[in-house]
């Protein structure tokens, strides 16, 4: 019966050294998941930046306009700049001067 004891005692140290085994690699599985998803989201930032930056740009907004936009003040529309391709603006300018 000795030896029944001493295996029993031997059973739960040996289990309680799997398990914080186990928990050391639980920890450091949660630590490398959290660094991907720091890294997950700056990347995600970045992106939505460069998509921000595009749309902005493709405005051709001055940055006076784009201030107004951003604050909610209205824009004069006159002030916008033309998206008429300037082949059409010489050939508005020249039907003028023949009239």
């Amino acid at each position: 019966m000795k030896n029944r004891r001493t295996n029993t005692r031997t059973d739960w140290r040996a289990d309680l050294q799997r398990i914080r085994n186990n928990r050391a690699k639980a920890d450091e599985a949660v630590k490398k998941a959290e660094e991907k998803a720091r890294r997950m989201a700056a990347q995600q930032e970045e992106a939505e930046n460069m998509g921000i930056l595009h749309v902005v740009r493709g405005m051709q907004m001055t940055p006076e306009q784009l201030d107004d936009l951003l604050h909610g003040r209205t824009m004069e529309t006159d002030a916008l700049p033309a998206n008429e391709p300037k082949e059409e603006k010489a050939d508005e300018q020249e039907d003028e001067a023949q009239e």
